[in-house]
């Protein structure tokens, strides 16, 4: 049985570390889907690309460690806490196939069911430098969901041949969101969620992978939107030419991606009335650093495509999505070689 992960609780007035121990997931996590066997089009006038040769960005660091969760408090109550994160992310993109036949049913919006404005609950840091797999519960899924913002690090086997998968990111467990990496070898990975406080119009999650047709999330509605929740890959996103993406054609949502490996996505899809932009940043050999919205109140961003080349043994290797209570702005890092999409929302 794998040692119970280390949780870090940073107090807003000390700043000091508490470490505490969270009751661990059970073991019929696995058959739930925690171990998977195997340009969204939005119109809106602030739709964007963005590609390297912009100024370079130096993602955060963080000492390195087996697996651990950041939590970083602003001062408000427990129950609004406000986190923060280390910039290290990645979000895939890409596709195009047929609907798949076995699509879930998806209800309609309903009307009156959707929130005015985006109020955050919480943003969340995992990782591992070691091949294990390791999870901790992040919150109720009641009233609240969580989306990918960030992933950095190796996804690739131990050997070519190896079949094993290799994931990261949010999922629902019950009623409970889960954070989760698996890891087959002893190399950096890391996953960054960002929460909110609502799941209006919820659609179940779903899951795409290479060689299947896209999967229909759900119907275009005024106020659906979809998001990445999870990455995997066993052999994928060694190429600049690999994603995953969201996206709708204005009738229905789709997930999907062209990739040459095996590999794949999650992602499911929430009411949020408003986009407040699009924005698809490509980096070659340079960073990229970018500005997304400005957030005058209720404003949130998530990842709609995620890819690139997923091969470094460094946190700090990837994409990332975050919020600069400095500048009131979110903000986009890609390190170089990578491709990510985010939209933002109210």
């Amino acid at each position: 049985m794998q040692s119970l992960p280390r949780l870090a609780m940073f107090a807003p007035s000390s700043r000091q570390a508490v470490p505490f121990l969270t009751r661990p997931v059970p073991e019929h996590a696995l058959a739930l889907g925690l171990l998977s066997p195997g340009s969204l089009r939005d119109s809106d006038p602030h739709d964007a690309v963005f590609r390297s040769g912009a100024p370079s960005a130096t993602l955060g660091v963080r000492p390195s460690a087996r697996a651990w969760l950041s939590l970083n408090g602003t001062g408000l109550s427990v129950r609004n806490l406000l986190l923060a994160l280390p910039l290290v992310t990645f979000t895939a993109a890409c596709g195009g196939e047929p609907l798949a036949a076995d699509v879930p049913a998806v209800a309609d919006e309903a009307i009156g069911q959707a929130e005015q404005q985006v109020s955050l609950s919480g943003t969340y840091t995992w990782r591992t430098n070691q091949a294990e797999f390791t999870y901790t519960s992040i919150g109720t899924s009641t009233n609240r969901t969580c989306f990918l913002t960030g992933l950095g690090g190796s996804l690739q086997p131990a050997t070519p041949d190896d079949i094993s998968r290799a994931f990261a990111g949010a999922h629902l467990l019950g009623d409970q969101w889960v954070v989760s990496i698996n890891q087959y070898v002893d190399r950096a990975l890391s996953t960054n969620v960002q929460c909110v406080n609502t799941a209006a119009n919820r659609t179940p999650e779903v899951v795409w992978s290479k060689g299947e047709a896209a999967k229909l999330l759900g119907a275009v509605t005024p106020n659906r939107r979809c998001f990445l929740t999870r990455i995997e890959a066993s052999g994928a996103f060694d190429s600049t030419a690999d994603s995953v993406r969201v996206w709708n054609d204005n009738i229905n949502w789709y997930l999907g991606g062209d990739l040459a490996d095996d590999g794949g996505a999650r992602a499911l899809c929430v009411d949020f009335p408003e986009v407040h932009g699009n924005w698809l940043l490509i980096s070659g050999a340079d960073a990229i650093h970018h500005d997304l919205a400005y957030n005058p109140g209720g404003v949130a961003c998530f990842l709609t495509e995620f890819g690139g080349r997923f091969n470094q043994d460094s946190y700090d290797d990837g994409v990332s999505v975050s919020y600069n209570a400095g500048t009131r702005t979110w903000e986009m890092d890609l390190s170089p070689v990578k491709r990510g999409r985010a939209v933002c929302v109210k």
